[in-house]
């Protein structure tokens, strides 16, 4: 899925993994993130829009923010940055996941059995300028050989926009809850979010819901349009100087805008999948999760949740978010960032 037309959706994909703001656009606002307030009985959640990256200049965050998470006695992230939740098993699937092998192919299979042969040779011409070799990466899911290297394109991008993934907002809220001693949570495993990412399989696709496309026509779409590299940056640059630019302003209309997804997007099966279950079934999985919190603690409890922001405002045809799940389970969650 490389063409040029389909680069705004993938683009935002990525910021997603490696999710975000119109309300008020004057920069010493602060970034407001949409954070919203939620009451269930004597829980309260405060949910709060991040992006993966950020910048010395976005900090402090707005007053609102910074007064929430003064408030909060527990700050759950998409998962659990501490680790310690975690069983040994699970942490050596996890570093298994993101070494690579746990992104392979089934049954030994290779990419030329799994793909048809005008999409395989089209990947083998253009591969060289990634500046990988074949022999590395002849046995990985066609899905996971894509988000990765167009991740690894994101990140090298980041400099060249003036931010960084050390200096995000996830690991600045994540600082101010350690120097508070607060307890920290995840709300998705870990292997769940990676396996979405890097190696769906029939497993995957049937926990999401997901029965639109196989798992076969969703590796071949993804390799369809396999492109060069220097096309794939030139795609990505302005989408990302918008998509940053966007979140510092707090313009939360334009953000929303580059979430759209258009009717050959939704046709074809990566596409598809990316929405269906990379966004929409996540949002409803954190939904479900912050339900529970308020439902299930029985202490009067504080919690500052933070996950990517198109988790919290990204609406339209095809589209959920948080919001309108929590909505659909009688939970009501106020914008107090107007």
């Amino acid at each position: 899925m490389f063409t040029k037309k389909k680069f705004g959706l993938l683009a935002i994909m990525l910021v997603l993994v490696v999710g975000l703001v119109g309300c008020g656009e004057e920069e010493d606002q602060g970034i407001h993130g949409a954070i919203h307030r939620i009451e269930y009985g004597d829980n309260v959640v405060y949910l709060f829009g991040s992006m993966h990256v950020g910048a010395p200049e976005w900090f402090p965050l707005a007053d609102v923010v910074e007064e929430a998470m003064g408030r909060a006695d527990v700050f759950a992230f998409e998962f659990d940055f501490t680790m310690q939740s975690y069983t040994m098993e699970e942490l050596g699937e996890i570093v298994d996941m993101l070494m690579g092998e746990g992104q392979w192919l089934p049954d030994e299979q290779t990419l030329a059995d799994v793909l048809p042969a005008d999409i395989y040779d089209n990947f083998i011409y253009y591969l060289p300028t990634f500046g990988v070799d074949y022999e590395d990466v002849y046995r990985q899911n066609p899905v996971g050989l894509v988000f990765g290297l167009q991740s690894e394109i994101t990140i090298e991008l980041f400099g060249d926009i003036g931010v960084s993934a050390m200096e995000s907002v996830d690991f600045y809220v994540l600082n101010v809850a350690m120097e508070e001693e607060a307890e920290i949570i995840g709300l998705e495993p870990t292997l769940q979010q990676l396996r979405i990412g890097f190696a769906p399989n029939e497993e995957v696709l049937a926990e999401a819901g997901f029965d639109a496309f196989t798992l076969e026509e969703i590796m071949h779409s993804v390799m369809a349009d396999f492109v060069s590299r220097d096309e794939v940056v030139e795609a990505m640059r302005n989408e990302e100087l918008s998509l940053h630019e966007y979140y510092f302003r707090n313009d939360l209309a334009r953000i929303n805008e580059l979430f759209q997804v258009d009717a050959e997007t939704w046709e074809n099966p990566y596409g598809r999948y990316m929405v269906e279950v990379l966004m929409n079934f996540r949002s409803t999985y954190y939904a479900e999760r912050i339900a529970g919190l308020l439902r299930d603690t029985n202490e009067p409890t504080t919690f500052f949740v933070t996950v990517g922001l198109s988790h919290i405002i990204r609406e339209g045809d095809h589209l959920t978010n948080i919001v309108e799940q929590l909505d659909l389970l009688g939970i009501e969650a106020v914008p107090i960032f107007e």
